[in-house]
């Protein structure tokens, strides 16, 4: 690869890392200025869930994003070519689904063990927003509105904007920059994971609906699913663990619904796990006509402006989500 076009790619890397620098820092900003103006005019807006929501993410998929869009707007596309997967394709990647959110997310949870015990801190969970709001708007910004605005970030623009420089460095870079995205240590591991299996779903079939109905699954279960049996089990403990109090018809249903579901998830991620080894040989990627070389790929894509920013950027919120800053 010639001089010029390391520069080139170096070029388009660092616009995207701008891109994702832009979304975030607009994002919290927006979401500061936007607090301080309903809090001075209504000091109780944010008891009401659909305010806060609203402030959270309306910010960013209203604002952020489109204007960040601006920035890569003038990068070349490599489109990608659309074919239909089998519904037994699909299916399959279900439970491979489940295995990388449960691997990863046990990543995210011994580090964080790891961090506690060495530095004392007590990481915050910042899940437990989303975990204590209403179903309803967990269910259309969780569920249907977070998953299609990040397929569309993360898999259509971040990648049709660099699968020219290779299919493989292309699902990397998006999956990375997905985890990282979510600030905080709970989420980066499983979330790239994931991103990992979306940003190679896209490649082969061209279009973010296969990305989009398994994130959609997975948001349904760590967002729906999950904390209704949390809390469910949380207000039925004392009857559940004291045989001497007595269990009443509805808390020993509960218990046992909950231990299904943690079964079904536990042999649905082994499932998982076998179905990847079997079809690991099936994985391929294209040759594309930038190709990078192996050689310096990495000071390439990411030692550059627009990627140092937002590193710098995830790193102060990771920081300030520990309770560090």
């Amino acid at each position: 690869m010639q001089i010029e076009e390391r520069a080139e790619a170096r070029k388009c890397f660092s616009r995207i890392g701008w891109y994702m620098f832009s979304i975030f820092l607009l994002t919290n900003v927006l979401q500061f200025l936007v607090q301080k103006i309903v809090l001075s005019i209504w000091p109780d807006a944010f008891y009401h869930p659909i305010i806060l929501w609203g402030c959270l993410y309306g910010t960013m998929y209203l604002i952020a994003v489109p204007l960040s869009f601006l920035v890569i707007k003038k990068l070349p596309i490599k489109k990608v070519e659309q074919k239909k997967m089998t519904p037994t394709q699909f299916l399959c990647c279900i439970p491979i689904a489940l295995f990388l959110m449960y691997a990863g997310n046990i990543v995210g949870l011994l580090l964080m063990m790891i961090l506690k015990v060495v530095t004392g801190i007590q990481i915050m969970n910042p899940l437990e927003v989303i975990i204590n709001s209403p179903v309803y708007i967990r269910l259309i910004v969780v569920v249907i509105i977070g998953p299609f605005m990040e397929e569309f970030i993360f898999r259509k623009q971040i990648i049709d904007h660099t699968r020219m420089y290779g299919e493989k460095i292309a699902i990397i870079v998006s999956a990375i920059l997905f985890g990282l995205f979510h600030g905080n240590l709970s989420q980066m591991f499983y979330a790239c994971a994931l991103g990992m299996l979306f940003g190679y779903l896209y490649v082969r079939t061209g279009t973010i609906r296969y990305g989009f109905y398994l994130h959609m699954f997975v948001n349904f279960l760590g967002g729906i699913i999950a904390p209704f049996f949390l809390k469910t089990v949380q207000q039925n403990a004392s009857g559940i663990l004291s045989l001497s109090r007595g269990i009443t018809g509805a808390q020993f249903i509960t218990y046992l619904l909950f231990m299904a579901y943690a079964m079904v998830m536990f042999f649905g991620g082994i499932l998982g796990l076998i179905f990847f080894f079997l079809n690991r040989k099936k994985i391929y990627f294209k040759q594309e006509e930038k190709e990078l070389p192996k050689e310096g790929i990495w000071k390439i894509v990411f030692l550059n402006m627009g990627m140092i920013l937002f590193f710098i950027l995830i790193a102060i919120s990771v920081l300030k989500v520990m309770g560090i800053l």
